[in-house]
């Protein structure tokens, strides 16, 4: 198990409010983060439409129970998974849990959600350690145990909607199709 030193600690706090002050936790923020999600994992892709950035105006700022609809092609799953990292970002201490009709679709929405951590290289001081044991795959997802805290759910997880999701702990449910 890897040792860190309160110095290294105090730095990656540092970072990440670092981080969560260049994109604040507000429409704004999110939609700077989206671009910058969009253009470093989707190269070609055209900026972010005035829908979209609707839906993720929605999402942050909507009530506490919410639910978008909205015709195939305007990317809701991209960007809910792109909402669940901006999330993450400002709350590293929250469970997230993804539904989906299927096991696997479930796994390919969290995958995106692990993708942009381990792609985006700003995020790099989220990423889990996994010699302290956190975990670090799309079934089941770690934010770095600095931030997380010691809750023994993952910070991302996915389930299908006929698998056994007794126990699941979340913040933040993301059910698709």
């Amino acid at each position: 198990m890897s040792k860190l030193s309160l110095e290294a600690k105090l730095r990656m706090w540092e970072d990440l409010e670092a981080l969560q002050e260049t994109f604040p936790y507000t429409v704004d923020g999110l939609l700077s983060f989206a671009q910058i999600c969009i253009n470093e994992l989707i190269p070609g892709s055209p900026d972010l439409n005035p829908a979209q950035a609707d839906i993720l105006s929605y999402m942050l700022m909507g009530k506490k129970y919410r639910m978008v609809q909205a015709q195939r092609g305007q990317a809701k799953t991209t960007l809910a998974g792109i909402f669940a990292a901006f999330t993450l970002l400002h709350k590293p201490h929250f469970r997230i849990v993804i539904f989906s009709q299927t096991a696997k679709r479930a796994t390919e929405i969290s995958g995106w959600v692990v993708k942009i951590f381990k792609q985006i290289d700003f995020l790099e001081v989220m990423l889990p350690d996994r010699t302290s044991g956190d975990r670090d795959s799309s079934e089941a997802f770690d934010i770095h145990h600095v931030f997380k805290g010691g809750d023994k759910s993952p910070s991302v997880s996915c389930y299908s909607i006929t698998s056994g999701a007794q126990g699941a702990r979340a913040d933040l449910l993301i059910p698709d199709d």
